[in-house]
């Protein structure tokens, strides 16, 4: 049978391929066949019996054959999705040596960190090594203190190179200004076996005749090429200025250039600028390329194949920027007689006006590193996890990955044409890993303590701005004589009840939080009338007096207690200013327990001003958390004498529990979303609470 670019439906009721259809497939026993969508691949539908499956609800009889190519993924719904043989195709099988090389001209980028990340875990994943080198063969261009920058950022996302600036290793120096008598040699490698020649040729200013403007031409117009060695060596002797041009191979036009990613890629024919050459030749010889400049300094390409060469890259991953320097690329690696590496040219960032992405998006963000840390506060485990997506072709579903399941998910399946930039991926992806911490954080993971203080670290100045207006804040249930670690100690409160909510620190604390670090009375919503009903059938004079009842005779002072010692009070305010995991998530079981005590004391005052000629005490607590329980248990312990007024019963509680926490919440956090309110009044404290309700804040 013969398998088209179709929708194939395979009859078959024996044991059968469930691999993708390709034309080597063979399936046995083919009842019959029938095709739908056209030009479309999809992967084979059995019928079994009377009902369709598709591949991910086959029955378990069924496999998939030895000859096809796709034998393993998506056996299921409920079975992960792996690294099949055809994801691996490209990873070598062997460790790879990989390297990053960016200029120290300004600051890196986020796409130059991609770059970065990419030839990483490549490395990792292969066991193998990171190379950085350092391009800084255009003095011109060089800023003071980038090279440090770049080093900087580039541990802060957690990429560790192996070999490069500060570790050392074998290849060095890996700093392309220390290595310029390297260059050199192989330079006269190349004029020796005439794949390179000198060329005296001086920049010249043309006259176009119909412009009427001039332009330089860089090529070469006095036929160097065709000049012996011997007359090249004594020019050059007598100190006449030169570069070092590569002489375009004469098989130019039929030499095939491979990348991981492109599969094959074309030569660019070249402007034939004032070059004398015949038209056909001129695509490729009219501007043969530059290796040497003038002052005896290498090009980007002479510098960059020699290093790699020499340092034994076997994995070049760039932006497709690159690609048209790719054939020169193999072209000089053809001239020294050296196996290339494999390259792989990844798609480049845009924007989404489908723009090159530039140093700020049109939302004002800033795209290089720096600004991401320092203005953003973005944390690498995000701006890693985000800048992976970006192209690269992920195989699990879920997309929230820190460092160690990058390394392990990643293989060399990217995406061809240009990446769009969405920022609300990065934002999205920083609030899952920041929940993700704190959770951890709270139930003792033991790798989870530094990277929760980082957390904290990032938003503790805008809480400590905050709470310079507030002292109560900063002494609260703290016992430290430090307000600057009880404040820390309240960030770490927050943090930990308040886990999904993050996304910058400003957002966190200064718009999500800030009634926890401060109090502002006028964002207090406005009174309505006094006799206005809060939620329907209960008057907001009820429930004023009620609150200021309810918090006067609250009993929960010994539990408040239990926070001091959790905020290592009585210790030394160095001590102060860490906490491991235990005592994190001794914190929250605390916070947990005061909550659910002030939760049980309010529910309690709610039934006994809602429905006073009701006794609860007998009833089962289970039972008083749900209404239809609830009513159950009032008929059976007739305590009701119809089901009619138990529901009655209930409904009066639900009114009473509402319109409370509603006026509580506007009360205590200015009627913002946030945790339950029981959490929010363990956080504050009963005194706080307390002032706030009576309107001395």
């Amino acid at each position: 049978m013969s398998f088209m670019k179709k929708e194939i439906f395979i009859y078959q009721p024996a044991r059968v391929c469930i691999g993708r259809s390709h034309r080597n497939c063979i399936l046995p026993n083919n009842v019959g066949t029938r095709r739908m969508h056209t030009n479309t691949i999809i992967h084979h539908t059995l019928a079994y019996g009377n009902v369709l499956f598709t591949r991910s609800r086959l029955p378990a009889s069924h496999s998939v054959c030895d000859r096809c190519p796709q034998q393993s993924r998506h056996l299921s719904n409920n079975a992960p999705a792996q690294n099949g043989p055809g994801r691996n195709k490209n990873l070598p099988s062997t460790p790879a040596r990989t390297r990053f090389a960016p200029s120290p001209t300004g600051q890196l980028h986020i796409g130059g960190l991609r770059t970065a990340l990419f030839s990483y875990l490549l490395a990792k994943k292969t066991k193998g090594q990171f190379i950085l080198r350092i391009e800084d063969t255009d003095q011109k261009r060089l800023v003071t203190g980038a090279e440090a920058q770049i080093c900087d950022d580039l541990k802060w996302a957690g990429l560790q190179w192996d070999e490069g600036p500060g570790v050392g290793g074998p290849y060095g120096p890996y700093k392309q200004s220390e290595r310029n008598h390297i260059y050199l040699q192989y330079t006269q490698q190349l004029l020796d076996t005439s794949a390179a020649y000198r060329c005296f040729c001086t920049p010249q200013s043309s006259e176009t005749p119909d412009a009427g403007s001039s332009y330089v031409t860089s090529g070469c117009y006095q036929s160097c090429g065709t000049r012996s060695l011997e007359e090249s060596d004594e020019r050059a002797s007598r100190s006449e200025t030169y570069t070092v041009r590569l002489r375009t191979p004469t098989d130019a036009h039929k030499r095939i250039y491979q990348d991981l990613i492109h599969g094959k890629i074309q030569r660019l024919k070249r402007s034939p600028g004032t070059s004398s050459s015949s038209e056909a030749e001129s695509g490729f010889s009219a501007a043969e390329s530059i290796l040497l400049k003038s002052d005896g300094t290498p090009t980007y390409h002479l510098a960059n194949v020699v290093d790699d060469h020499l340092m034994k890259i076997t994995h070049v991953i760039r932006g497709s920027e690159w690609m048209a320097s790719t054939p020169l690329h193999y072209d000089l690696y053809a001239a020294f007689g050296w196996e290339p590496p494999q390259f792989a040219h990844v798609s480049l960032l845009a924007d989404e006006n489908k723009a090159k992405l530039s140093k700020r998006s049109s939302t004002g963000l800033v795209l290089d590193v720096r600004g991401m840390r320092e203005q953003e506060n973005v944390l690498p485990v995000a701006l890693c996890n985000f800048l992976a997506l970006l192209g690269w072709s992920n195989p699990q579903k879920d997309d929230l990955k820190d460092m160690q399941s990058l390394i392990s998910d990643f293989d060399l399946k990217f995406t061809k044409g240009n990446t769009i930039v969405r920022t609300e991926k990065l934002w999205y992806l920083q609030k899952m890993h920041v929940a993700k911490i704190c959770s951890e954080a709270s139930t003792g993971i033991s790798t989870s303590g530094h990277k929760f203080e980082e957390i904290v670290d990032q938003i503790l100045p805008s809480a400590s701005l905050l709470c310079s207006s507030t002292p109560h804040i900063a002494m609260f249930s703290s016992g430290l004589v430090n307000a600057d670690a009880a404040i820390r100690a309240q960030c770490r409160r927050v943090l930990l009840v308040d886990p999904k909510a993050y996304r910058t620190p400003h957002q966190y604390v200064n718009q999500r939080n800030q009634y926890f670090f401060t109090y502002d009375r006028s964002r207090v919503p406005d009174e309505p009338d006094a006799n206005s009903e809060e939620r329907p059938g209960v008057r907001r004079n009820d429930l004023r007096s009620f609150t200021n009842d309810f918090i006067q005779s609250l009993q929960c002072s010994e539990a408040f207690n239990r926070l001091r010692p959790l905020t290592l009070a009585g210790q030394t305010d160095e001590t102060a200013n860490r906490m491991g995991e235990s005592s994190c998530q001794s914190l929250l079981q605390s916070i947990l327990c005061v909550s659910e005590e002030i939760t049980k004391a309010l529910d309690a005052a709610i039934r006994g001003r809602a429905s006073p000629h009701i006794d609860f005490s007998q009833c089962d607590p289970l039972a008083l958390q749900k209404q239809d329980a609830l009513a159950i248990w009032m008929l059976a312990s007739k305590q009701v004498r119809s089901e009619q007024e138990a529901q009655q019963v209930v409904e009066e509680h639900k009114r009473w529990k509402m319109g409370l926490l509603h006026f509580l919440r506007e009360k205590l956090a200015y009627g913002q979303a946030g945790p339950n309110i029981g959490q929010v009044m363990a956080l504050l404290g009963l005194d706080e609470c307390r002032r706030r309700l009576a309107g001395q804040r």
